[in-house]
């Protein structure tokens, strides 16, 4: 894992919802030229915006790179940050009584054709705002995967989760 800034710039002005939808263009356009996306981050320090990325190959460097960006981020005091990567998704059938199954797969360790691939991207804020969007990846043997219909999630029942869901608190 060698966590690199990519870039820093300056960008007075910007709210979460716009640091949002620069990840998200971001995200679009890196699927457009190579078929997929780097892990990145963006973090938002008054008008600085220093864009990281994060490459990890396994859950150890993926801990670890999370821990070292949500200490930068309390150092810096950063007021926003964006967060884009791959993931696995797959729908779990809950029990009658409403609760998931004690023996839940995670979807990383399911067989291909029970599980899909997306680009997720996540943005949050000090004040605890959050915009979530995740886009459907269709994968194809040549390796030029695109990305399928965007999906906003921010104005559902999101259940707050994941080692990366509001590293600012």
């Amino acid at each position: 894992m060698q966590p690199r800034v990519f870039k820093q710039e300056h960008l007075p002005g910007i709210t979460r919802a716009d640091l949002h939808e620069i990840m998200v263009a971001y995200g679009m356009l890196e699927f457009e030229r190579r078929g997929t996306a780097p892990i990145m981050w963006i973090l938002k320090n008054g008008p600085h915006a220093y864009w990281i990325e994060t490459p990890w190959q396994s859950e150890v460097e993926k801990e670890a790179s999370t821990q070292i960006l949500q200490s930068l981020m309390q150092k810096m005091g950063a007021e926003a940050y964006s967060f884009m990567t791959e993931a696995y998704v797959a729908v779990e059938r809950a029990t009658p009584d409403g609760k998931l199954p004690a023996d839940v797969v995670m979807p990383s360790q399911r067989p291909k054709n029970e599980r899909d691939d997306v680009l997720m991207i996540h943005t949050f804020d000090t004040e605890g705002g959050f915009d979530a969007t995740r886009f459907l990846v269709t994968i194809r043997d040549n390796g030029r995967n695109y990305l399928g219909p965007r999906d906003d999630m921010t104005d559902r029942d999101m259940v707050p989760s994941g080692r990366m869901w509001n590293l600012l608190k």
